[in-house]
């Protein structure tokens, strides 16, 4: 696995380089997301860690940039700030997880690991659904083009990720069943994942804002208290 290290602290970056390195990760380093923009283009990480405290585009900046690029491998954020607008903020503008300093190395080598098996298992997924990656599919008034990772909703239009689409493809075959966390989970980023991490009800969250914000589409994901959701 390759993982593209961005912190401005040079301790850190060492540290955590030397670590990667011991449990057999290649990891490329930057002291600043500028940097890090310039390293991803020709390194192609499998995975990013980025500090959201950094000079000229700090973390979620980048993690933005990113995303804006097309570039949808997992994003694990590293903050000092361990409150909840941070944290939103952060998977709003794709984050998959974050950890908050100080924290245990081995705690962040099993939350790369985490959102590696979930990633490879998302795309292995994808591509081997019954409906097919190519196949359009409507949810209620919306619909979904896969082939161009697209939902429309009248005359407007919102780019998906991968992760999203198949949770929409997902939503869609479950015929208003209800779906609990563990079965989301394990279809969207692999059946390996950390109980106390909050990346799902985020996702849904950000997933929500895209279709009923910038699409401007009635709600189709419902919440079952306690559960998990189902399409409205």
């Amino acid at each position: 696995m390759r993982i593209l290290l961005a912190d401005d602290d040079r301790n850190i970056r060492n540290g955590l380089a030397l670590l990667f390195k011991k449990h057999g990760f290649e990891c490329q380093t930057a002291e600043n997301g500028k940097a890090a923009l310039d390293i991803a283009q020709h390194f192609q990480p499998d995975l990013y860690v980025l500090d959201i405290t950094m000079p000229y585009i700090d973390g979620v900046q980048l993690c933005a940039e990113l995303r804006a690029r097309d570039l949808y491998q997992p994003i694990l954020l590293l903050t000092a700030y361990d409150n909840a607008e941070v944290q939103v903020k952060g998977f709003d503008l794709g984050a998959d997880d974050y950890l908050a300093k100080p924290f245990n190395p081995e705690t962040l080598i099993a939350r790369i690991k985490a959102l590696h098996r979930r990633s490879s298992y998302a795309e292995k997924h994808h591509k081997t659904k019954i409906q097919g990656p190519d196949q359009d599919f409507s949810l209620g008034e919306i619909a979904v083009k896969p082939s161009h990772l697209q939902a429309c909703f009248q005359h407007n239009e919102v780019s998906l990720t991968t992760r999203e689409l198949t949770f929409l493809q997902l939503l869609s075959t479950s015929k208003g069943h209800v779906l609990d966390k563990n079965q989301i989970l394990d279809c969207c980023w692999g059946r390996h994942y950390i109980p106390e991490s909050r990346a799902l009800d985020q996702f849904i969250s950000t997933l929500r804002n895209k279709l009923e914000k910038k699409l401007q589409a009635p709600r189709i994901i419902s919440t079952v208290h306690g559960v998990g959701y189902r399409l409205s």
